[in-house]
């Protein structure tokens, strides 16, 4: 099979973007307040960093209104979401622009901490600011797990080229040559 190969100095961000897309990922809605106003995000990039401590890392483009939200505040909250949120991820995958309000008609609460929880998602990990570590045009930011909801076990939405997916069928292990 002919393989297409580009060098490392050619490669520019849509080559790039093309083959990361063929990458599934779960859907990370990432919530935090400032001044008691919520801010929410869907995150591209969320991954379990350490089990001991507990530490998360999504990655935050630096040109996005939450760059500055969540490498400033204490406390965030990571939302995994179920595969019948994909409207819910879609809203919160709108960049912030002058009269969006992605909350309105979202059910929510803010927790005693002032996070913003959405309402009816899966499962909830509650974190504290631990690193942030700029690279290129993204700021990857650690959080440390304080605490987890796990309202209910639904199949995850995921993302994969360019749209949201449900989990399909389990692919039987194939059988090691003797």
């Amino acid at each position: 099979m002919p393989v297409n190969r580009v060098a490392m100095s050619q490669v520019q961000g849509d080559t790039f973007r093309g083959v990361m897309q063929q990458v599934a990922t779960a859907v990370a809605l990432v919530t935090a307040s400032k001044g008691g106003q919520p801010y929410g995000m869907v995150v591209g990039s969320f991954t379990s960093v350490s089990a001991e401590p507990p530490l998360i890392s999504l990655n935050v483009r630096c040109a996005s209104a939450m760059h500055e939200i969540l490498t400033r505040q204490a406390r965030f909250a990571v939302h995994l979401l179920g595969q019948d949120q994909a409207a819910l991820a879609r809203r919160f995958a709108t960049p912030y622009h002058a009269g969006w309000e992605p909350f309105k008609g979202v059910a929510y609460d803010m927790n005693e901490d002032g996070l913003p929880l959405i309402e009816k998602t899966p499962s909830i990990l509650f974190c504290t600011l631990n690193a942030v570590h700029r690279v290129g045009d993204h700021s990857i930011v650690v959080g440390t797990v304080t605490d987890t909801v796990v309202c209910a076990n639904p199949a995850p939405l995921l993302y994969y080229a360019h749209s949201y997916h449900g989990l399909g069928e389990a692919v039987p292990e194939a059988v090691p040559a003797v």
